[in-house]
């Protein structure tokens, strides 16, 4: 139950006002700086929302304000989400960007929205209405006015394997397998969540069929991965 009265009143805020968003480490403002300058008013959360990380219930509960570098240095953080996290090639961006921030953008190149829902890990939020957890899956339809507070990746799923192949500074396909199955964020088609089938399309960053090449061998990849571990 959360019961401070300032993150509810900040959520409150944002519902009122259309035009507002939720400001966390701030790499997105950054890229987007001519759209979000188009008469946007920011609601900073850095004050609000934990950054903390710590164990839970035998699994880790990463407060959404924790940054990527932050996760990295983590020995509490399952490999495969330290991994995912190092994907950001620079490190000034990973001492900017919040897991929160990444989850909440649910970008076609996100970093960690894969592992994350491969891994059954759940999101803590807070609307109007009060706190709830959901799964990835769950918050990426419903998340409007949510605020993420933190996340909870349960025990027993440190055995994800998560790999990405690259143009440039933008990923094409990152891709990841854990207990819920495979996850993936393909750059141009979206986000494909565990049961769901992967539907892919042609663009500036690949054709359709080379996604799909991707998509399967790295599948192949994880899932020998996985099996020689265990």
């Amino acid at each position: 139950m959360v019961d401070d009265s300032s993150l509810l009143d900040l959520v409150r805020d944002k519902s009122s006002d259309q035009k507002s968003e939720y400001l966390a480490g701030g790499t997105a403002l950054m890229s987007s700086l001519f759209e979000y300058g188009n008469g946007k008013r920011f609601l900073d959360i850095a004050n609000y929302v934990p950054s903390g990380i710590s164990t839970k219930d035998g699994g880790v509960e990463i407060g959404a304000m924790a940054t990527f570098s932050s996760i990295i240095s983590s020995s509490l953080v399952p490999d495969a989400v330290r991994k995912a996290s190092s994907f950001m090639a620079s490190s000034t961006l990973r001492n900017m960007a919040t897991i929160g921030g990444n989850v909440a953008l649910m970008r076609d190149d996100s970093f960690l929205v894969p592992v994350l829902s491969a891994m059954g890990a759940k999101a803590h939020v807070l609307s109007e209405n009060g706190d709830e957890w959901m799964s990835i899956p769950e918050y990426s339809k419903v998340r409007g006015d949510l605020l993420i507070l933190s996340f909870f990746i349960p025990s027993g799923n440190a055995d994800v394997a998560i790999s990405r192949r690259s143009s440039h500074m933008h990923s094409v396909l990152n891709v990841a397998f854990g207990k819920d199955g495979i996850a993936a964020a393909v750059k141009g088609t979206g986000l494909v969540f565990p049961g769901e089938k992967a539907v892919f399309s042609s663009d500036m960053s690949g054709s359709k069929e080379y996604k799909e090449y991707l998509f399967k061998t790295l599948s192949e990849e994880l899932l020998e991965n996985v099996k020689n571990e265990n």
